[in-house]
Parts: C-alpha cells; sequence; structure tokens
C-alpha cells in the first residue's frame, strides 16, 4: 500500500495540470506585465491589446520577418497613456522603387519608414469589467502601418483575452460594418494619400474606410518564463507595402488569418520573441526592458573597521576629531557636536 503523502503528491500535480490557479502559490506563475507586440507596444503579434504596463516602463523592440525589419521604443508616459516610436525596414522595396531596376536611384538602398503611436486607456479592468483603450497607430507617419482601433481585454486566470475593432491598417479584412458610417457618410470612405510628405497628423482619414474584427489570447503557462499567444489578424494584407513597384502596392500571401507565437522571458530585463504568422512566415525578435520608476542609485559601502579593544583609549585621550570623520564616512552622521551630560557621551548630527 502506497503512503498517504505519495497520493498527496501525484493529486497536486494532477490539480497542477489541469488548473494552474487551484495550486499553492509556489507552484502557479505569477501574472507577468504585459509583452510587446511585433510593431511596438503592449499587445499579442500583429494584433493590439487593451493592456497597459506599469508607469514608467520602457522597451527596446526589435522584430524580424522576410519583409521587415522593425525597431521600436515604448514608453509608458502615465498609467493611462503608452507612446511608441518605430523605425522600420521594408526589406523587399528599394528606397525609390523597385528592387532590382537599375535606374533607380537608390540602388540597393531598403525602404524606410517611421512613425509614431499612441493608445490611451478609457476603463480599468475591474473583476466583471474588461480594461478597454483606444489607440492609433503611425499617426506621424506616411501611412504604412496608419490605423486606429479600439480594443478590450480581460484575464481569467492565466489567460488574457482581448477583441478589439480595427480601421486603416488594422481593419483590411472588412468583416464587420464600420459603426460611425451611420453617424456620418464621410466615415465610409478611407483617403490613400497622405497630407505632403508625410510627418503630418492626418486626423481626417481615422476611424475612417472599412473596419474589421480581431481577437485572441494570451496564455501564461505553469513555468512562470514561458507566456504562448494566438490572434486573429484583421489584416489580409491585399495591399501592403512590403511587396510591388513605386507606383503599386503589393500583396503578401495569406494562408491563414491565424498567427501563433511565444515570449520567454529569458532575464528579467530580456523577452525573447518567435512566431509563425499568416500560415507563411516565421518572425523573430527580442524586447529589452526596464521601469524607470524603479530604477534605484548603487551604493558602494566602505566595509566598517573591524572593533579592536586593545585600540580603545584611555580617558582623557579621545580623538574627536577622528571620532568625527568616521561617523560621516562610516555611519553617514554629518557635522558632528559631541558633548558630556553627567555620565553620558551624547553626539549630535545630521543623517545624510
Amino acid at each position: 500500500m502506497k503512503p498517504p503523502f505519495f497520493y498527496a503528491r501525484v493529486a497536486a500535480a494532477l490539480t497542477l495540470i489541469l488548473h494552474p490557479l487551484a495550486t499553492a502559490d509556489a507552484l502557479t506563475p505569477h501574472v507577468t506585465a504585459p509583452s510587446q507586440s511585433d510593431l511596438g507596444g503592449a499587445g499579442l503579434l500583429q494584433m493590439p491589446s487593451a493592456r497597459m504596463n506599469k508607469e514608467g516602463e520602457f522597451s527596446v523592440n526589435y522584430f524580424d520577418t522576410d519583409q521587415y525589419r522593425r525597431y521600436s521604443l515604448s514608453l509608458q508616459l502615465f498609467p493611462w497613456l503608452e507612446t511608441t516610436i518605430r523605425y522600420a525596414d521594408v526589406r523587399t522595396r528599394a528606397y525609390s522603387g523597385e528592387l532590382g531596376v537599375s535606374n533607380d536611384f537608390s540602388g540597393d538602398q531598403t525602404l524606410k519608414d517611421k512613425g509614431i503611436d499612441a493608445k490611451f486607456r478609457l476603463l480599468k479592468e475591474r473583476q466583471w469589467l474588461p480594461e478597454v483603450s483606444v489607440g492609433v497607430r503611425d499617426l506621424g507617419g506616411t501611412g504604412l502601418f496608419a490605423g486606429e482601433f479600439v480594443a478590450a481585454s480581460k484575464r481569467v486566470g492565466p489567460l488574457d483575452f482581448t477583441l478589439g475593432m480595427g480601421w486603416g491598417y488594422l481593419g483590411k479584412r472588412d468583416n464587420i460594418k464600420n459603426p460611425f458610417c451611420e453617424v456620418k457618410d464621410g466615415f465610409c470612405e478611407r483617403p490613400l494619400d497622405f497630407a505632403g510628405n508625410g510627418g503630418k497628423f492626418d486626423v481626417d482619414r481615422m476611424f475612417r474606410g472599412p473596419a474589421a474584427l480581431f481577437g485572441g489570447v494570451e496564455y501564461q503557462t505553469p513555468w512562470q518564463p514561458l507566456r504562448l499567444k494566438v490572434e486573429y489578424d484583421s489584416n489580409d494584407y491585399v495591399d501592403d507595402r512590403s511587396l510591388g513597384k513605386k507606383e503599386s502596392a503589393g500583396t503578401l500571401p495569406v494562408s491563414t488569418p491565424i498567427n501563433a507565437g511565444l515570449v520567454y522571458r529569458a532575464f528579467d530585463w530580456l523577452d525573447v520573441h518567435a512566431g509563425y504568422e499568416r500560415g507563411n512566415t516565421l518572425n523573430f525578435g527580442f524586447t529589452m526592458r526596464t521601469n524607470f520608476n524603479e530604477l534605484t542609485p548603487s551604493w558602494n559601502d566602505v566595509p566598517h573597521p573591524e572593533y579592536d579593544a586593545e585600540q580603545v583609549p584611555a580617558a582623557g585621550q579621545a580623538d574627536w576629531g577622528q571620532l568625527k570623520s568616521d561617523l560621516a564616512v562610516n555611519a553617514g552622521y554629518r557635522d558632528a557636536s559631541m558633548y558630556r551630560v553627567q555620565d553620558k557621551l551624547v553626539i549630535e548630527a545630521e543623517q545624510g
């Protein structure tokens, strides 16, 4: 007959596998901060989420696919505001047009694009209510990734669900009618050009044109460093800028709208990302992170001198100047004044 503790261990192991939240704190993973998306900012893979990091969170991101290299910096300026700046290298297009064309002045120089994103939290998550945010991508660029979204995220145990609606780059799949069309006909069409040479806020394009629903889930595995992501992509990439000639957009092949990936926290400051997107494209990246609000100065302490009874001076022979210096260096008490009250020594100083 097996001892009682054997069955207890078996039950604990089964509980961990079937329902991680039901185990003791030592066995369950703590909820980690939101991870970064491919384009920078808290999110799934290509899709954003409603999540916000802690105030002061700063991330440096790099993501690489066959079509794009994306570099981004993301900063949580306030608890309700996330900002991202992005620099994208379009690997399949020349800066002046089509790769390999001899009369292109750019030669082998590939197309580059810069953009600014912002996300605002409208509602903080509560017991029965999701977190809700609205955001704008590429609001100051040339429109390569320009899009807007409203997203809601709700955590249920180790699962963090997201459902949202996107416009522009996030609404290409056009699987739902734009609700703003009911308010004004002008919202039914989205201008395809951008103002000037780019770099301006094209508010006339925001929340206009086709709209699409997106969604996904992030799963915190029982193994603390590992998280898994699955999403439904609201972009069909039929007029993506990564392929085609200067005067016409290209088309990225899409085998499935489902993207999947993982995030592995190698160190407290480093996340490693990997994914498989559109059913045909591998994605790799990493995030280096810190939190400016949690940074503390380093203190290289001076070793305290060992007490030596043989060096204790006799009465009336104490070096008060040396004692005052030692108090400042070893204990941090500055400008000490010392005097005697009956049989006691009183020291008054500023603590630094």
